[in-house]
């Protein structure tokens, strides 16, 4: 069955539900028409203008993304502005863009999850008063610094931060993928010892500090591009269950803004 942009925008309501999104997020069906066929979609964690042209070039007809193209409230599309200009080449290249954020963090099988799989957490569960956080335990106790590069080896992050590393060892972890240094209280209120997330501002780590909570900074995009692999193989397996003829493929390039330079270069 000739698959519409309704269809994959149901696929999508399966996995990561829009009732889970924090209500000052902005997801779903951002840029396009619902009524439209589609037949290729690409998942990568944000929308750019390289990736606008790729996908322009190799004929796919929607990006799947975690990040909403249009976050905050825009009351003109222009070229000039950089949110308007992502539209507008969208909008040119007649590619629908859908967005699954917060709802993706807290979904069961979501970011938050497959970050907690990917660094090797055992008996995993949520972590109580956050959503899109969730707790565990460790492969087994580990020196602080020894936990933070396991953590990166696993996510293969090329650099992480850490706040003063305490004494003993630990073994009991809360994460909040991204941007989830607001998950330190309900962390320490947890009995965790390490607080693993993408990123924190500075007076979150202090506090981290402060309260004697190990704090690891994997970076933003290695705690949730751990979500497209798992995610593309659900939706495909989904649409073909229903018979959809519709492709998922990851995004061939990397859109993190980030660039990889070596110490001393």
């Amino acid at each position: 069955m000739t698959a519409a942009v309704k269809d994959v925008m149901a696929l999508v309501e399966e996995t990561a539900p829009s009732c889970l999104a924090e209500s000052w997020d902005n997801v779903g069906l951002l840029v396009g028409d619902e009524q439209a066929p589609v037949s290729t979609v690409w998942l990568a964690l944000e929308v750019t203008g390289p990736l606008i042209e790729a996908a322009a070039q190799s004929g796919v007809d929607m990006l799947l993304t975690h990040h909403p193209v249009i976050f905050s409230p825009i009351k003109r599309v222009t070229a000039s502005d950089t949110t308007g200009g992502l539209v507008l080449r969208l909008a040119r290249q007649g590619i629908h863009a859908l967005c699954a954020h917060t709802n993706l963090d807290a979904a069961q099988g979501g970011v938050n999850d497959c970050l907690a799989q990917a660094v090797g957490l055992r008996e995993i569960g949520p972590l109580p008063g956050m959503p899109c956080g969730r707790m565990g335990l460790l492969p087994s106790p580990m020196e602080p610094r020894q936990a933070a590069n396991w953590i990166a080896e696993r996510l293969k992050a090329p650099r992480i931060r850490m706040t003063q590393p305490p004494l003993g060892k630990v073994e009991r972890v809360a994460l909040v993928s991204g941007a989830g240094g607001d998950g330190l209280e309900a962390a320490k209120a947890s009995g965790a010892e390490l607080f693993l997330t993408g990123e924190a501002k500075y007076h979150e780590a202090l506090a981290a500090r402060e309260m004697g909570l190990f704090l690891v900074e994997a970076g933003h995009d290695c705690t949730e591009n751990v979500v497209l692999k798992p995610w593309l193989e659900h939706l495909q397996m989904q649409a073909d269950r229903v018979k959809l003829q519709v492709a998922f493929r990851l995004a061939p390039l990397a859109t993190s803004p980030y660039a990889q330079v070596e110490p001393g270069t």
